[in-house]
């Protein structure tokens, strides 16, 4: 399954809602649980129809992006768009998302696919020599 490149666009910005550093996966856990707390439904188990599950797999999708590709520590912030929700992630890599094709069996090669899919707007800049990376959830 191939996708085209990710464009490159500033982050739009909004409502800081909060903002935090991750090192590591433990890290990276913790921080999903308060995100996704920010959001609506964040009881409900439903990916596609709680704002709080599509924003867990978002976030995972981008940080683990950040730290497998940028390293850490990857910055990543929430902002509040006119009722939709903004994820930026920020590494040290000036790189920009490659979204690949990823064969049946494979076992990574997805995750900017399922961004794209649980996303409206997405992109990616460079600012000061950090790559940004950032979607939108509604």
């Amino acid at each position: 399954m191939t996708q085209a490149a990710w464009t490159e666009a500033a982050v739009p910005g909004g409502t800081r809602v909060g903002g935090w550093s991750v090192d590591d996966g433990q890290a990276m856990r913790r921080i999903r649980a308060e995100i996704a707390a920010e959001a609506p439904g964040a009881t409900d188990p439903c990916l596609t129809t709680s704002p709080a599950r599509r924003i867990e797999l978002v976030f995972s999708e981008l940080v683990s992006n950040a730290l497998r590709h940028g390293g850490a520590p990857v910055q990543v912030t929430l902002f509040r768009v006119d009722g939709r929700w903004l994820l930026d992630v920020a590494d040290g890599s000036t790189v920009p998302p490659a979204p690949r094709s990823a064969e049946e069996f494979d076992t990574g090669g997805r995750g900017l696919l399922i961004i794209s899919r649980l996303s409206g707007r997405r992109g990616w800049t460079v600012v000061n020599g950090v790559k940004h990376v950032w979607a939108e959830v509604a």
